[in-house]
């Protein structure tokens, strides 16, 4: 009998451990827009979502991030991720980020991060750096003027690091991805020189700084 409630009670601390995850207690605490009509559960031994589409989801407690993949139903596929970003006196900030993308390539992201010690306050101003300028995102010397004939269908998104304090930072033209899915050589070469830019995270002073 005493083997039976210990191997119930190890069961229950288990479940425990799992439904009080970090990074979901994260989620669930965001305002209702940035959680995008998701909910999380834990069931069977796994953390499963709650949508009126097919989603997979991974949780990484152990690195502190969180994602959610949203197939839709055929036209495209949404992308939600979280990453927690440690500041120098231990506090979290909560990165929150989402894109989307079709067989036609990527589509536009929008990214927020959220001070968890202040009640979740968006403080996405102070950290995330102002691209005043769009030649800090073109790599590979890819030139303004080589991006002008494109400029009109520009479009920015960012990826989450699973591990690590790095975050990616894409830039496209969807013209210039049309061109070089028809066979536009010139197109295909000046899309690949555009690579993410990587923006890497400083916990003095909380801010996300452009790497040389």
């Amino acid at each position: 009998m005493k083997k039976i409630i210990a191997f119930t009670w190890l069961i229950a601390l288990c479940n425990i451990t799992h439904a009080q995850a970090k990074i979901v207690q994260y989620f669930k605490k965001l305002p209702a827009e940035q959680q995008h009509g998701y909910k999380i559960n834990f069931k069977n031994n796994q953390y499963n979502v709650v949508a009126d589409n097919q989603c997979s989801i991974t949780v990484d407690e152990k690195n502190g991030y969180l994602k959610i993949i949203d197939d839709g139903t055929g036209g495209g596929t949404f992308v939600l991720e979280l990453a927690i970003f440690k500041k120098e006196n231990k506090t979290d900030i909560l990165a929150v980020n989402t894109y989307a993308y079709s067989g036609d390539g990527k589509e536009g992201g929008s990214i927020a991060f959220f001070d968890v010690a202040q009640n979740m306050t968006d403080v996405s101003m102070s950290v995330w750096p102002d691209f005043g300028y769009i030649e800090d995102l073109l790599t590979n010397g890819v030139t303004k003027k080589d991006i002008e004939p494109y400029a009109s269908t520009e479009y920015t998104y960012a990826q989450l690091p699973q591990q690590g304090t790095t975050i990616l930072f894409n830039i496209g033209f969807k013209s210039l991805d049309a061109a070089c899915s028809e066979g536009n050589k010139k197109a295909c070469t000046l899309q690949k020189k555009l690579q993410p830019v990587k923006l890497l995270w400083d916990k003095k002073i909380a801010t996300f700084n452009l790497s040389n």
